[in-house]
């Protein structure tokens, strides 16, 4: 739909006769490609549900049930922000992220850790890796703020 609207935006600029046209090519609504994209990885569907509603006026969101999932998801999409809860099944958000990274260089910059439990030894790893996190429950303006500072 991008491609063709670009197409559509070269012919009418390219042509006098229809520079009337112009403005409401240009005018057309942003299709979800034009958005950035966001990954929510939760194992709670409510906490999914929840995320989802916040960022989807905002961003085009994905969502996962666990990192498993969410790896799966990465290796074909880019995403400007990863928000990841720890404790999962099949493969918590320490584990993915460590995967995660592998595949992709800088992913530290671009994900938040969203987690009920802050032990010392993940606080270590989230100091330790200079990662970005929040202790559930946190509230929404705080969330937006981080992920806002993410996708810049």
């Amino acid at each position: 739909i991008n491609e063709h609207k670009k197409l559509l935006e070269d012919f009418i600029d390219a042509r006098q006769e229809l520079c009337e046209f112009s403005a409401r090519v240009k005018g057309l609504p942003k299709t979800s490609e034009d958005r950035k994209k966001i990954l929510i990885i939760d194992a709670t569907e409510n906490n999914l549900m929840l995320l989802k509603d916040i960022f989807s006026r905002m961003f085009s969101v994905d969502t996962a049930h666990n990192g498993e999932d969410a790896l799966h998801k990465i290796g074909s999409t880019h995403y400007s922000a990863i928000i990841t809860d720890i404790d999962m099944p099949k493969m918590d958000g320490i584990v993915f992220y460590k995967k995660a990274r592998e595949i992709i260089p800088g992913l530290s910059e671009r994900i938040i850790f969203y987690t009920g439990e802050i032990s010392k030894d993940r606080l270590e790893f989230f100091n330790e890796n200079r990662l970005k996190y929040l202790i559930k429950p946190a509230p929404i303006n705080k969330i937006k703020a981080f992920v806002s500072r993410v996708t810049r």
